[in-house]
């Protein structure tokens, strides 16, 4: 870290406790600071804190202590950043079949008529004999949906012992559904389904034992954008076959009813099985909008997974 005492420019040495006087122009730089001197500089530092610009606010938005520097995605994810959070998702689909593109859920079969148009409950089917009230399975759930203001809401429902209960909330789309509480085990007991009251297409599934959603499936919030910068993409090849598969990244716009290819990627397993893609420029989501993955194979029973990394904030 640098700073002036009176005309003379001190390097400061924040482990040992020790000043290094530097020449005019020498070019400083470290984890927190780079900066280059000349006469005419005025560096507003101390020992113990640096006054970070962030300029995606426009203000000041935090104070440094240690001349640890804290990057604007982790101020997100400590809470520090109003109106803004990270998130990851991730999906998986254990059994992709040949013939068409599947939605990298535990369900699959996907099309844009199973997107919800029409707010409604969900109908939640279970296994009584190892979720719901009186087993050691999974007791009740916590929903993150839209809600028919295309709002982000959270919800929770308590399971009966039906097998089969409808919740009292309605909503345009559901982003993860947890097992909130448990009889004991720790886990579901067995799989959990949620679908659209009125159509019955699936909105979410809990694999058993996973106590939480595993799909590729995000609806974004009015008044909201959506940076996803990190993909992570991994293929289990069936016995005896070195399958082509082929992910599709898509965003369907409720605006204007209309799905959007954004990425392709074909992996070889002959070659690799794992591919991790890193945007330097995110892939940027609008307000209604539907985020969504999609595998096609051409060996049956293969495994795919998929991983998302991504910001949500105010726009």
């Amino acid at each position: 870290m640098a700073i002036r005492q009176g005309t003379q420019v001190l390097m400061l040495d924040t482990v040992n406790r020790k000043s290094i006087p530097m020449r005019s122009g020498t070019q400083l730089s470290n984890e927190a600071l780079s900066v280059t001197l000349s006469s005419d500089d005025s560096i507003r530092s101390t020992l113990d804190e640096i006054l970070v610009e962030d300029t995606t606010q426009n203000t000041t938005l935090s104070t440094i202590q240690d001349n640890t520097y804290v990057d604007f995605s982790t101020r997100m994810s400590l809470g520090s950043v109003a109106d803004c959070f990270n998130l990851i998702k991730w999906g998986t689909n254990d059994d992709v079949h040949t013939g068409a593109e599947e939605l990298v859920a535990p369900w699959g079969t996907f099309s844009l008529s199973d997107i919800q148009t029409t707010p409604s409950t969900y109908t939640i089917t279970y296994n009584i004999a190892t979720d719901g009230f009186g087993t050691t399975g999974a007791l009740s759930l916590l929903f993150s949906y839209l809600d028919e203001n295309f709002e982000y809401q959270t919800a929770y429902h308590s399971l009966q012992n039906t097998g089969s209960d409808v919740t009292t909330f309605s909503g345009l789309g559901i982003n993860r559904v947890v097992v909130f509480s448990n009889g004991g085990d720790g886990f579901n007991g067995d799989v959990i389904t949620i679908v659209d009251t009125s159509t019955g297409s699936t909105q979410a599934s809990i694999p058993l034992g996973t106590s939480v959603t595993q799909q590729c499936l995000y609806h974004t919030a009015v008044g909201r954008k959506v940076f996803v910068a990190d993909f992570g993409i991994s293929v289990l090849k069936p016995s005896g076959s070195n399958p082509v598969v082929t992910f599709r990244v898509y965003s369907y716009s409720r605006v204007t009813e209309t799905r959007y290819q954004i990425k392709k990627v074909r992996v070889d397993t002959s070659i690799e099985n794992n591919i991790n893609i890193n945007n330097l420029i995110p892939i940027s989501l609008s307000e209604k909008e539907v985020f969504f993955i999609t595998v096609e194979t051409d060996a049956n029973n293969t495994v795919t997974s998929c991983r998302l990394g991504f910001q949500d904030m105010i726009a």
